[in-house]
């Protein structure tokens, strides 16, 4: 059994959730009093060394008739009979302008961090033929620039 598995009061944390408000306070509230922990970090925009990742999620809150709000890095994601409240969440949050990641997929930029795929995520994406950085790093282009300005002015 998984720590996001549906509590027995799942229908009626369901309810509740599709009545709280859109103020971004009230839903992380209440993700993380029905999951605790579940929610580990936010950005708000994608590197953009990836602009095909960061227009695609305007183009489904422009589908949904809302703005980007952030995009959330979470534990884990599961959509299976046992998940449905893990699952209305994410629904919920698509619906409001969130992105919802798993962990496994994106990390921040170590500089500015904005959302970059991890390795095997860039990987896929190059393999599809997606415009990314020839070479994945941990850190966007314009960051890495940075870097190496600063460092060159250090010596």
């Amino acid at each position: 059994m998984s720590k996001y598995s549906d509590p027995p009061e799942s229908k009626e944390l369901i309810s509740q959730l599709k009545s709280v408000s859109s103020n971004k306070e009230e839903l992380r509230e209440f993700v993380e009093k029905t999951f605790p922990g579940w929610l580990l970090a936010s950005t708000d925009k994608y590197c953009k060394d990836y602009p095909h990742l960061q227009q695609n999620w305007e183009h489904i809150c422009g589908m949904n008739n809302v703005q980007p709000q952030k995009i959330v890095v979470v534990d884990q994601v599961k959509f299976d009979e046992n998940h449905a409240l893990l699952r209305t969440i994410c629904d919920v949050m698509t619906q409001r302008g969130y992105v919802v990641r798993r962990k496994e997929e994106f990390t921040g930029c170590e500089v500015c961090r904005h959302a970059i795929p991890v390795r095997e995520v860039w990987q896929l994406l190059k393999d599809k033929g997606l415009p990314v950085p020839t070479v994945w790093s941990t850190n966007c282009s314009e960051c890495n620039n940075i870097e190496l300005d600063s460092e060159r002015t250090r010596l």
